[in-house]
């Protein structure tokens, strides 16, 4: 049953009532969120407000009128003072939203529910920007409040069912599930993409596209789609670069970017990479070339070996792993996890290794079509039978992330439990349709789509954990 109804009249604001519900669904989901019908009698409120729950009720510049006169508030049969005597009989949270600049109406005008001129109203306008600038921000801070007061817990709907997290749980558990995290799960390096990508753009005469031609870059989080749009930008760029100017700088540029990075807390608990090395996984397989999932391991003085492949050269004959990686008896341990760098390291004494440009994320599918990339035994082992995926830090539109999926599971085999293996990708208030979109996208791969940022998938992850193992 949903647990925030939203009163108004047809004739008065019909249109924003859905707006409004659009704006909190994207929030609380589908299931939390209702819209009452007009039509609806009186005498059936009772049975759809509870303690925890909030009326939201919607007043506009006719919620007081009526075409036969008077105030419909008087009339016994009206819906929204149904609603309302339930709401008071009941101490549920009513939430008054001024639309348009309309007034609260005077204590006289509201008569038994004089009360609510005591509440603070929220306001809502759609009247200048339009459905797509409104913004609900307050009454949802206020709905959250009220519910942490009454100690009720809600979980939005994030895509995956109790089910899924209990066999996603129970297989972190026994060292079942390899992670597999991008550069997004790292907002400094992202940052540092789009800055170089920005830079090098107009140093070098490369034609930005028209939604990125803006002059300021603020990667300090106030504009996050310029930022993101150029890291999404960087491989393009940087391939752009290699051509016009130098083959072998760029890399070095991107490496020492790299190393020029503040220090990442890992103090903080809410940290994804924190709450990953934390938990007893043998395999971490990154595309991230820094060091922040190693120096999180350290924080939690976990042992771990850190180790990196080498993207081969067109030229390369054959290609042979490092040690231990070259003897196939060799196997990650939950005592001992290994870290994986899947597009090279900075660590490598040659930055060329790395994969960064548009042609080295080409030359990784073409070795692998032609048998030249391959893991090392030991890391296909340590993927056996059984194992799920968990896909964190990336956008399913991003270059990194298809190649790495086109290429890696093919790689890999039919070791891998797809249909219990977790991608973690858009925010659940993203358009519906993309969300289809994406969903349709990983249904061919049988991956479940978990709605919702890295550090949100983390802390719910924490609080699964937490319950099963009470």
């Amino acid at each position: 049953m949903a647990k925030i109804l939203i009163s108004y009249r047809q004739s008065d604001t019909s249109a924003q009532g859905s707006v409004i519900q659009d704006l909190l669904v994207q929030h609380f989901g589908g299931e939390m969120v209702a819209l009452d019908q007009p039509a609806a009698v009186a005498l059936d409120a009772e049975s759809r407000l509870g303690g925890d729950d909030a009326l939201v009720v919607l007043i506009g510049a006719t919620w007081l009128t009526r075409e036969s006169g008077g105030n419909p508030l008087d009339d016994e049969d009206d819906p929204v003072a149904g609603l309302l005597r339930s709401a008071m009989a009941r101490q549920v949270m009513i939430l008054p939203v001024l639309v348009n600049d309309t007034e609260m109406p005077a204590v006289e005008q509201l008569g038994p529910f004089s009360s609510l001129t005591f509440l603070t109203p929220h306001i809502f306008s759609d009247r200048e920007t339009g459905a797509e600038g409104a913004s609900v921000d307050s009454l949802i801070g206020s709905i959250e409040e009220h519910w942490t007061k009454r100690n009720f817990k809600w979980r939005p709907d994030r895509g995956i069912d109790d089910k899924n997290w209990q066999l996603l749980t129970n297989a972190i558990e026994d060292g079942r599930v390899v992670p597999i995290l991008g550069s997004g799960l790292s907002p400094d390096v992202v940052a540092l993409r789009a800055r170089l990508a920005q830079k090098w753009a107009r140093e070098y005469g490369y034609e930005i596209p028209e939604g990125l031609r803006s002059e300021a870059l603020d990667t300090t989080g106030s504009d996050t789609a310029l930022v993101d749009g150029w890291a999404k930008e960087f491989a393009r760029v940087f391939q752009y670069v290699t051509v016009e100017w130098d083959r072998y700088e760029p890399y070095k540029w991107f490496r020492d970017g790299l190393l020029e990075l503040a220090p990442t807390d890992f103090e903080d608990e809410r940290n994804p990479y924190n709450v990953l090395a934390g938990l007893p996984i043998p395999l971490f397989l990154t595309t991230n070339q820094a060091s922040h999932l190693e120096l999180a391991l350290q924080t939690k003085l976990r042992d771990h070996k850190s180790l990196h492949y080498r993207r081969p050269r067109m030229t390369d004959v054959t290609y042979e792993h490092a040690p231990p990686l070259n003897d196939p008896s060799y196997i990650p341990t939950k005592v001992e996890p290994v870290v994986y760098h899947l597009y090279g390291s900075l660590e490598d004494q040659d930055p060329t290794r790395m994969t960064l440009s548009e042609d080295d994320y080409l030359s990784f599918l073409y070795g692998v079509a032609n048998e030249r990339t391959t893991l090392p035994k030991s890391i296909t082992k340590a993927l056996g039978d059984n194992k799920q995926l968990l896909i964190l830090g990336f956008e399913w539109n991003d270059l990194a992330f298809r190649t790495l999926l086109r290429g890696l599971l093919p790689l890999i085999g039919m070791g891998i439990d797809k249909q219990t293996s977790v991608a973690v990708q858009l925010e659940a208030s993203a358009d519906s349709s993309m969300i289809d979109y994406v969903q349709r996208y990983f249904d061919r791969f049988n991956f479940n789509v978990y709605l919702g940022k890295p550090q949100e998938f983390t802390e719910d992850l924490v609080e699964r954990l937490e319950s099963a193992r009470t």
